[in-house]
C-alpha cells in the first residue's frame, strides 16, 4: 500500500529526451485530442494450390482460413478491418478469384479492393513435405514486408506450424512496430515546461522518454502516462508533452 504523503511537483526538469517523432513547425497547436487514423483494410486471400492434388482444394481453402483467423487474433479490431472471403469477392473484377494472383499481381489485387496489406499464401510440396508459403505486401507501395514459412509430411503439423508463423509474420504489425521503424534514432532534447511535439509516422510510434536523473512524470495532453525512463505508443497527431520532477 502506498504510504499518505503527497508528492509536490515542479516543472523544473531539464533534458528530457524523446525518441521519436518530431518538434512541430513554428505556430502549430497542440490538438485538445489527437484524432486516431482511419482502420487500415487487411485483405487474405485464398492460397494458390500448386501441390498437385497433395492437398485437396478443401484442405487449402481451411488453411486460408486458419490465417485469416489468425490474423484477426494479433491485428486490434480497433486499428485494422479484416475483410472477409465475401467483401474481397464482390470487388475483383469480373472472372477473377481470390486465389488467381501472387506476387506482384497480389499487390494490384490488393489495390483494386482497397486493402493496405494483403496477405497471399501458396500451397505447394517439397521433399515429401507439404509447405505453406505465406507473403505479406503493403499494397502502397509493393513492399514486401515478411515471408514465413511452414513444412511437414502431416498437414496437422502444417496447420499448427502455419499459426505460430502467421503470428510472428503479423506481430509487428499489430504492435505498431512497423510504424516505429522510421523513429529510430531520431532523437530530440526538450527543457522543462510544456512544448508541442508531433508523431506523424504513418501508424503507432513507440515513443521513449527518459530523463537524467530519472523518475520523472511525463504528461501528455496534462495526462500523467508514466514516469521516466518509460515508452508510449502514440497514434499520428500533435501533443503537448510536460516533465515534473516530483518529490515526496
Amino acid at each position: 500500500m502506498r504510504s499518505g504523503k503527497m508528492r509536490t511537483c515542479a516543472i523544473i526538469v531539464l533534458g528530457l529526451l524523446v525518441t521519436g517523432g518530431h518538434a512541430p513547425p513554428v505556430g502549430a497547436q497542440p490538438n485538445a485530442a489527437a484524432p486516431r487514423p482511419a482502420a487500415a483494410k487487411v485483405a487474405v486471400l485464398d492460397f494458390h494450390d500448386s501441390s498437385g492434388g497433395a492437398v485437396k482444394p478443401n484442405e487449402v481453402l481451411y488453411l486460408s482460413d486458419k490465417v485469416r483467423g489468425s490474423a484477426r487474433r494479433v491485428l486490434p479490431a480497433a486499428r485494422f478491418v479484416l475483410m472477409t472471403r465475401d467483401n474481397i469477392s464482390e470487388l475483383l473484377p469480373e472472372g477473377r478469384t481470390l486465389a488467381d494472383c501472387v506476387g506482384d499481381c497480389a499487390v494490384e489485387t490488393g489495390r483494386r479492393i482497397g486493402a493496405d496489406y494483403v496477405a497471399t499464401g501458396e500451397v505447394t510440396t517439397f521433399g515429401g513435405e507439404i509447405r505453406v508459403t505465406v507473403n505479406l505486401h503493403e499494397t502502397a507501395n509493393g513492399n514486401l514486408l515478411g515471408q514465413v514459412q511452414a513444412g511437414s509430411a502431416r498437414l496437422l503439423d502444417v496447420e499448427k506450424e502455419l499459426d505460430q508463423q502467421v503470428l510472428s509474420l503479423l506481430g509487428p504489425l499489430g504492435s505498431g512496430a512497423a510504424g516505429a521503424q522510421g523513429a529510430v534514432g531520431a532523437e530530440q532534447r526538450l527543457g522543462g515546461g510544456a512544448q508541442a511535439w508531433a508523431a506523424d509516422g504513418p501508424a503507432e510510434e513507440i515513443v521513449s522518454f527518459s530523463s537524467e536523473p530519472g523518475g520523472a512524470m511525463v504528461e501528455i495532453d496534462d495526462r500523467p502516462v508514466c514516469e521516466t525512463p518509460c515508452t508510449q505508443a502514440l497514434v499520428p497527431g500533435l501533443y503537448r508533452i510536460q516533465v515534473r520532477r516530483c518529490a515526496t
